[in-house]
């Protein structure tokens, strides 16, 4: 039966229901006419720019949020990834077999006679020297050589192991400490005590050989000095002797009263400049010494500490840090957005990364060379501050004794003067009598440094190679923190993972997030078991009745929106496939006609077409027929069988010709004849972001209801299909979720079709 034989009596006598007037009821509705366009323009507008949802990156409490509705998994996958953390933590933190030995560098070098002590500042330049050596090749060299670290099965699985050995062995001291550590880590315990032991046999047998030669080198010296000067007071002492038998006296009641008064005078120079030779020849030996140590400057370790502070206090260090993570968080949005992977922004964005990175590598590298430079520089020149220090001290003393000469010279001229063979005498006198005195301490000096020769050596064996006790603490808090780790990242990863979904879960979102109005909310839409859907079934109280009254609520927003703006041709569509648009469709027109308004549903989803098998009716002809003009209008609409008042226009055939004729005039003309003909006209169409067929007809409706799934839709797909909607001035009348629990239906005993965003 065709609409326009609608107002004939059926085949069993039944009268249809007088068609209404969709403008009856406008002028009790003018009121209201000025609030509807108010809050069409507000959507609108409100879609202008991202809302939060959309825009906005994953925050604590959306995290939270989306953990809460994916709990079960989190925790499944979270127990499961935090077992097996937690077992492999604990297999893989076994701690190794430690080997220790321990050397300890006296502070004072202990005498028999007296005892010499560094500097703060000298004993750690000390340790830090003897320490490096520990790992000169030399010394472990030499530990190799030993037949029994030749015979270990460590040594000889090494391909290299020299290198090998300097990678391995640990040196480590504490300021303020005389004890150095020497360890070693590994499987083969006793392997380790051979090698351990070897290596600082090696080293007290180096550093104990230096320590001696330096010490024998200044007896040596000293014994050299103190001949030149025992041959020296022996010669006086025969000039004297033969000054004196030329006199004829060796006593002083000869010297005259000026005489008297130069010989003290004379004495003193002569001991002062004997006091500056000595001085002279103690700075000689410090500073024969300091050199001697200046030649392992160079085997001083680097501080790693000093390096990494240098390199994390840097300022572009840190604007390089920081900003890699931010753009690559900005490459993940627009990723988020659906930008491709060549897109122009991604690109540069990641070329930015790789620039920033390339650069701090090369930062880092050249503030670590600047500090290594530094520290070298550093360690130069405290060396050579000192090396300043001992030279200007002799130079200072030659000065001394240069001047003192003079001064004695000065004297002696004089004397000559005098030409008194008692005054030369008695000056000769007094110069053996002090260098008497200078042979005395020099002999004595030259007995306790051979005596000293025999003390005990400065650096000793403190503890030797050992086995330590093994600490577990490691592995146990690997084995308690990987489970907790593993368990907290699952969890972030789960929630990040469903709120990068963004899918609507209720009602509220819709509002609050996509700032949407809120047609309906209505419960799951199932298919009764008698194939027939809801309004078109014979006995419709035997369908759940809160399904029911939420489709009614949906029909009255309809009606008032009717009345109001004239909205008689609705169109009802979705973002993606499978978010129940079809079924919807099918209800509020089956509610409609319920309602006494003569309702077709027509079905423009040409590609998927569903329609006609709500209302069990045959595929063609249907509205592809209709516009390729091969069938008229009147031809292709049918009444439902099930329920009076609806009337069904099938998709029909589609193929690419209908695509054309789609995009061109011909749904106006249909939708004129429509208009004229139903009170209502629900269209059922293709999602609006699959295809462009929903763009083409909503162009020719009154309003546009978009249809959401529960824990199906997203607020991504939905934002941009509104978008696309409001950019051809299509009006949106709003949304309906679907499959929503009954308590949000009814929260608070208000139906969610009554309340509206903003």
């Amino acid at each position: 039966m065709s609409p326009r034989d609608a107002g004939k009596p059926d085949s069993h006598g039944n009268q249809p229901k007088p068609k209404s007037t969709p403008g009856l009821h406008r002028s009790a509705a003018l009121s209201r006419e000025q609030f509807s366009e108010s809050f069409l323009t507000n959507s609108r507008a409100s879609l202008s720019l991202p809302p939060a949802p959309v825009a906005a990156g994953p925050d604590a409490s959306s995290l939270f949020k989306a953990l809460k509705r994916r709990w079960l998994l989190a925790l499944t996958l979270g127990i499961v990834v935090a077992t097996t953390a937690g077992v492999a933590a604990w297999y893989l933190q076994i701690p190794k077999n430690v080997v220790l030995a321990q050397i300890q560098f006296a502070s004072r070098t202990p005498g028999f006679l007296h005892d010499s002590a560094f500097g703060p500042s000298d004993f750690l330049t000390y340790l830090r020297t003897e320490s490096a050596r520990i790992k000169h090749p030399l010394v472990l060299n030499e530990a190799l050589k030993r037949e029994d670290v030749k015979r270990l099965p460590l040594i000889n699985q090494q391909p290299e192991p020299l290198m090998w050995l300097g990678d391995e062995l640990k040196v480590e001291f504490q300021e303020g400490s005389e004890i150095v550590k020497v360890s070693m880590a590994g499987e083969e315990a006793e392997e380790l005590k051979v090698l351990v032991n070897a290596i600082v046999q090696a080293f007290l047998k180096e550093i104990n050989t230096v320590e001696h030669k330096q010490q024998t080198d200044l007896a040596e010296k000293l014994e050299e000095i103190y001949n030149k000067s025992r041959d020296k007071l022996r010669a006086k002492r025969d000039n004297f002797s033969k000054r004196a038998e030329e006199a004829g006296t060796g006593e002083a009641q000869v010297l005259s009263e000026k005489q008297k008064g130069l010989v003290p005078a004379f004495g003193e120079l002569v001991k002062q400049h004997i006091l500056v030779q000595f001085d002279l020849m103690k700075a000689q030996g410090k500073l024969l010494i300091h050199k001697a140590r200046g030649k392992n400057l160079d085997k001083l370790p680097i501080p790693k500490g000093e390096v990494d502070l240098a390199v994390e206090s840097d300022p572009l260090i840190k604007e390089y840090t920081i900003g890699v993570p931010k753009l690559q968080e900005e490459v993940e949005k627009y990723l988020a957005r659906g930008a491709a992977a060549d897109d122009i922004s991604v690109v540069y964005l990641q070329k930015l990364v790789q620039s920033k990175q390339k650069k701090r590598e090369e930062r880092e590298a050249e503030i670590r060379g600047k500090v290594v430079e530094r520290i070298h520089q550093k360690n130069q020149a405290d060396f050579d501050l000192f090396q300043t220090q001992f030279e200007e001290e002799v130079a200072s003393l030659t000065e001394q004794e240069k001047k003192l000469r003079e001064v004695i010279e000065q004297f002696n001229k004089e004397n000559k003067q005098l030409g008194t063979n008692s005054t030369e005498l008695e000056i000769l006198r007094a110069e053996i009598g002090n260098d008497e005195a200078m042979v005395k301490k020099l002999g004595e000096q030259l007995e306790t440094t051979k005596v000293e020769l025999q003390r005990a050596p400065r650096v000793t064996l403190y503890q030797e190679a050992a086995l330590q006790k093994k600490d577990i603490r490691r592995q146990v808090m690997a084995t308690v923190a990987a489970p907790t780790v593993s368990l907290i990242g699952v969890c972030f990863f789960v929630g990040w993972w469903e709120f990068r979904a963004r899918r609507i879960h209720s009602a509220d979102e819709v509002v609050q997030g996509l700032g949407l109005r809120l047609v309906g909310a209505v419960p799951a839409l199932p298919v009764p078991a008698d194939g027939q859907f809801l309004g078109a079934a014979k006995d419709p109280n035997l369908l759940n009745h809160r399904l029911l009254e939420s489709i009614d609520a949906i029909r009255t927003v309809l009606l008032r929106d009717a009345n109001v703006a004239a909205t008689r041709i609705v169109m009802v569509t979705s973002a993606l496939n499978g978010e129940g648009k079809t079924t919807l469709a099918g209800h509020l027109a089956s509610s409609l006609a319920r309602a006494g308004r003569r309702t077709l549903l027509m079905d423009c989803d040409l590609r998927t077409p569903a329609a006609h098998q709500l209302l069990e009716q045959t595929l063609q002809p249907g509205l592809s027929e209709v516009l390729l003009e091969e069938i008229a209008l009147p031809d292709a609409v049918r009444p439902a069988t099930a329920l009076e008042g609806l009337w069904l226009l099938p998709a029909g055939q589609w193929d690419r010709e209908v695509l054309q004729a789609l995009a061109q005039d011909g749904p106006q003309r249909i939708f004129d004849q429509l208009r004229e003909e139903f009170d209502f006209v629900i269209v059922d169409s293709h999602p609006v972001l699959e295809a462009a067929d929903s763009l083409l007809v909503a162009q020719h409706v009154d309003a546009v209801i978009l249809s959401l799934l529960r824990d199906k839709s997203q607020v991504p797909p939905v934002y941009s299909a509104a978008q696309r909607l409001t950019s051809l001035g299509v009006r949106v009348l709003g949304a309906v979720v679907n499959g929503v629990s009954p308590e949000e239906i009814y929260r608070n005993g208000d139906p969610y079709p009554l309340r509206l965003a903003g």
